[in-house]
């Protein structure tokens, strides 16, 4: 239910305003409710709702997911969709992004009082190190939060990360898989990160658009996309 079928819906919704796919995507945000823990205020990723498989777990790519809940707030008029969103990406900013903003792939909470326990991984090298296609699923949800919500903070966090990964490409556009990869390994490269981080431009100009700020960015992997906002 993650990324595929939130731009199915929305394509299928901005083409017809049929009721089916309406019903459709405010079922896929009903499922992705009953997957927020409200004492530990985040999203559960992994496992089935009947069993106790990685409950206590969330994950980066989670982002990507949150404007479903937004929009079944404005649609339903139920501000718990809206509220459930907000308490995940609040949690991801506070404990996913490290001090020198590199991004935890996972994290997990104590299911009895809420409490953080620390980061987790299971797409990048390890736990310690900075997988590129977390950072652009962060650079993009961040984004995408900071539109349906204009808390600034998101928006700060987004240029922050991205900042980050451009400063890690070096000279190639196209992003090693793990910017933490120990010397002698192979630097293979992920496309796919590449096109997260520079489809999140589309959002950047829109509220460089509204607010008359931007700039021309610097580096080759958002430089090649579009313009930026400073």
């Amino acid at each position: 239910m993650r990324v595929p079928l939130l731009a199915l819906l929305g394509g299928a919704l901005q083409a017809d305003r049929r009721q089916a796919h309406r019903e459709v995507a405010l079922a896929a945000a009903n499922a992705l409710h009953q997957r927020f823990n409200p004492k530990g205020g985040f999203i559960r990723a992994w496992g089935r709702l009947d069993t106790t498989e990685q409950a206590n777990m969330a994950i980066i790519d989670c982002m990507m997911n949150l404007p479903l809940l937004y929009w079944a707030s404005l649609e339903s008029g139920d501000p718990k969709y809206r509220e459930a969103a907000i308490c995940h990406a609040d949690n991801t900013l506070r404990f996913f992004i490290r001090p020198d903003d590199s991004v935890f792939h996972a994290y997990r909470f104590d299911l009895k009082t809420g409490q953080p326990m620390g980061g987790d991984n299971y797409c990048g090298r390890s736990v310690d190190s900075h997988w590129a296609r977390g950072t652009a699923w962060a650079i993009y949800g961040f984004a995408l939060s900071h539109r349906y919500t204009g808390d600034r903070k998101y928006l700060d966090a987004s240029l922050r990360l991205a900042r980050k990964f451009t400063q890690l490409l070096g000279a190639d556009p196209i992003p090693v898989w793990d910017f933490r990869l120990p010397a002698g390994e192979a630097r293979l490269r992920d496309t796919s990160a590449g096109a997260v981080a520079c489809a999140v431009t589309r959002s950047w100009r829109n509220w460089a658009r509204r607010t008359r700020r931007s700039r021309e960015p610097k580096r080759p992997c958002f430089g090649t996309c579009a313009t930026s906002p400073v």
